[in-house]
């Protein structure tokens, strides 16, 4: 092999010398490379020789590790999730604006929150059955998040560039008063 390898796995030969390896694994033993001059451990690879002999003890290793594989996948499915939100929402926002339509960021996460319903469903759909549909999930996700926006939004007019810009009619009273008044003459 050309440079270094960190993990080898050699079966054929007994008595192999590693060379820069960080992990050396043969039929009979794990040669594991320690840090700067603390040299090798050997370890012998024990009930782990013939994983066919001792499938009851594998069977149990996998069974042990699954309730931390089935929380490790739903973070990385919850974060990838929720990135895909926060691009949609980001995105159709700068979209909507720069096509003079007016809708909130707020109001754009919660059309992207609604939309994502399709999309996890699909995916939970298609990972037990081996359904390989591809991109099917993000085009449901996009159609929903395209009528979602064009439902919540409207078209900016001269009216609502108004309203933006000018303070409410609250903040007016407020001024008029002095600026304090107690929170219950506000409605």
């Amino acid at each position: 092999p050309y440079g270094s390898d960190l993990i080898t796995l050699d079966t054929r030969k007994k008595h192999v010398v590693p060379s820069d390896e960080l992990l050396f694994i043969t039929e009979d033993y794990f040669l594991i490379q320690k840090p700067f001059w603390m040299g090798t451990e050997k370890i012998d690879s024990g009930d782990f020789k013939d994983l066919l002999a001792n499938e009851g003890l594998v069977l149990f290793l996998i069974l042990l590790m699954l309730p931390s594989l089935l929380l490790l996948f739903y973070l990385y499915y919850l974060l990838k999730t929720f990135l895909i939100i926060l691009i949609a929402a980001l995105l159709g926002l700068v979209i909507t604006r720069l096509m003079k339509f007016d809708i909130s960021f707020a109001n754009s996460l919660k059309v992207g929150l609604l939309a994502v319903t399709p999309m996890v469903i699909i995916d939970f759909l298609r990972f037990p059955f081996g359904l390989f549909i591809y991109w099917a999930q993000y085009a449901v996700f996009a159609l929903f998040f395209i009528l979602g926006i064009v439902k919540a939004g409207e078209f900016m007019t001269a009216e609502s560039k108004r309203n933006r810009r000018e303070p409410s009619v609250k903040k007016k009273i407020r001024k008029r008063r002095g600026g304090g008044g107690s929170m219950f003459e506000e409605y």
